[in-house]
């Protein structure tokens, strides 16, 4: 007895060091379903994500929802449970349902069922596609279903452990950076589509544009190609001072701020610059966008900014007395500021008046219909109410060290940079709330042809920092009525101001009706003097 209690004891002692390897090697990050049960959360899918060799690490992660090849789920509610059919499913050939076949098996099933007990509820879901890109130290793209965690494919584009860039993508292409190469990839495969070597060292990701890559490099240069041919000429936006932020990426433009205190805007489907900002302080962050016109950033001097992304006009500004080092995301028409030393603003995001504030927030992490997950300085997963700001429920996720703030959906990201990554959602909401607007191919090819390119309506000199004006003066950029430094009427007696932009009264050169200097009716008729 006592020999076969040793041997046992001994399997014990085995069996618990192999699993506290195991944990250590996975972060021990174990999230159990009556944990997530008191947030009203439920665990949509885990994983372990192969990274490469023993020492690697989780070194980026991005989320691209998109459009295309969009499903379409009909969900039959009926006695408290869900039945769901999908365009994706197989007709008994093998064959995809469609809208319209899933359309029809939802209706049969319906007329199925005894509809004296309750009445069947039929809800039509548009399920985007959505698309997870983790980058490692060890150079491993991995690419994942957002919806599934179904993991598509593993890539090493590049050198291992050269630096790599966060990647991004659109829906066909994904772009990253290793070393001082770009790659372009299938989205659906992994598959290299071309490769080109940058003209400097880069110092961020490339984002992807209608039809263009923009590829930030440390000189303050965005470099510019085409999407589907890689031999055509490099396009380029110059800037003052080192870009450290990925720029951001919309229908309209292509944002991103400098080390200089710079926010710079260009086209985001050619090479056509739109305008400059200068902010109150150095923006570190990525700058973020509410559709259809809004773009935030913040700066270290702790001012937050709201601007009209099609001409850089200053909507609000608004000091919030500490460095803000994070972006601003903007959900609904909340906006939300993190400041460096803790604390949430929530802000009107159209005029930046204060809402509410919870101290000690440390990183926004995502938003639903009525709440707002936030990590605070205790390293607890925090459940507010939207409207208040009201603590309603947390979670110790101190076995956590890799957080994803998410502004496109309502799904909470969260992982350890061994590789371990968990997505969650609000119980019952299996179809993610989507905060982007989404369109298709249709609704696209419905679109005028000329929407948001066409020139700034203001110019851009009249983009407004500080005191709402990029040179520093009032709403005159030169510092008075005149724009050539007339002043007011009221200082100058004669031809000043006014009316006239030149200074000069009506005559835009300072003479009378002779715009050529000679008066009225006076000595010279002949306005060229012979």
């Amino acid at each position: 007895m006592t020999l076969r209690f040793s041997r046992c004891f001994a399997v014990l002692l085995l069996s618990l060091s192999i699993s506290s390897a195991v944990l250590a090697q996975y972060g021990r990050t174990i999230l159990d379903d009556v944990s997530l049960q008191r947030l009203g959360l439920e665990k949509k899918w885990s994983t372990q994500l192969p990274i490469g060799v023993t020492g690697a690490k989780l070194s980026s992660l991005s989320h691209t929802i998109t459009a295309d090849d969009m499903q379409t789920v009909y969900e039959v509610s009926y006695l408290g449970r869900s039945t769901m059919f999908s365009s994706r499913d197989l007709n008994p050939f093998g064959k995809p349902l469609g809208a319209e076949g899933a359309k029809a098996k939802a209706e049969q099933f319906v007329a199925r069922l005894d509809q004296t007990k309750e009445e069947p509820k039929v809800t039509e879901h548009q399920v985007p596609k959505v698309l997870l890109l983790a980058q490692s130290t060890s150079g491993t793209l991995n690419a994942l279903d957002g919806q599934t965690g179904r993991k598509l494919w593993t890539q090493l584009p590049g050198q291992p452990f050269h630096p790599s860039q966060k990647a991004s993508a659109d829906g066909k292409y994904v772009a990253t950076i290793n070393g001082l190469t770009l790659y372009v990839l299938h989205r659906e495969n992994g598959e290299l589509v071309w490769k080109r070597n940058l003209s400097s060292a880069p110092s961020a990701g490339a984002v992807i544009g209608e039809g263009h890559i923009y590829a930030p490099l440390m000189n303050g240069v965005i470099e510019i190609y085409d999407l589907t041919d890689s031999t055509k000429p490099v396009g380029r936006f110059q800037s003052f001072g080192q870009i450290f932020a990925n720029p951001t990426i919309t229908e309209a433009t292509v944002t991103w701020p400098t080390n200089r205190g710079f926010v710079y805007a260009g086209n985001s489907f050619d090479d056509k610059f739109r305008y400059r900002i200068e902010a109150t302080g150095e923006v570190i962050a990525p700058t973020t966008h509410l559709a259809p016109s809004l773009n935030f950033f913040a700066t270290t001097s702790g001012y937050a900014y709201g601007i009209y992304q099609r001409d850089g006009r200053i909507e609000w500004r608004r000091s919030f007395g500490e460095p803000i080092v994070d972006s601003v995301p903007a959900i609904g028409d909340t906006a939300y500021i993190i400041l460096q030393r803790g604390g949430m603003h929530a802000v009107d995001a159209y005029t930046g008046e204060e809402r509410w504030y919870v101290p000690g927030v440390r990183q926004f992490l995502a938003a639903s219909a009525e709440h707002v997950y936030v990590l605070d300085d205790r390293h607890r997963l925090l459940k507010l109410e939207q409207i208040s700001g009201a603590v309603e429920a947390q979670l110790s996720v101190r076995d956590f060290d890799y957080f994803y703030s998410n502004y496109e959906s309502d799904r909470i990201i969260l992982g350890t940079k061994s590789g371990v990554l968990y997505v969650l959602q609000e119980q019952g909401k299996d179809f993610p709330m989507v905060h982007i607007p989404l369109k298709t191919d249709e609704e696209e090819a419905a679109q005028p042809e000329e929407t948001d390119d066409k020139k700034p309506e203001t110019p851009m000199e009249e983009t407004k920092p500080a005191s709402n004006d990029p040179f520093g003066g009032g709403d005159n950029p030169f510092g008075g009525s005149d724009p050539f430094g007339g002043g007011d009427a009221k200082d100058d007696a004669d031809n000043s101001g006014g009316s006239d932009p030149f200074g000069g009264g009506s005559n835009p050169f300072g003479g009378g009706s002779n715009p050529f200097g000679g008066g009225d009716g006076g000595a010279m008729d002949n306005p060229f003097g012979n």
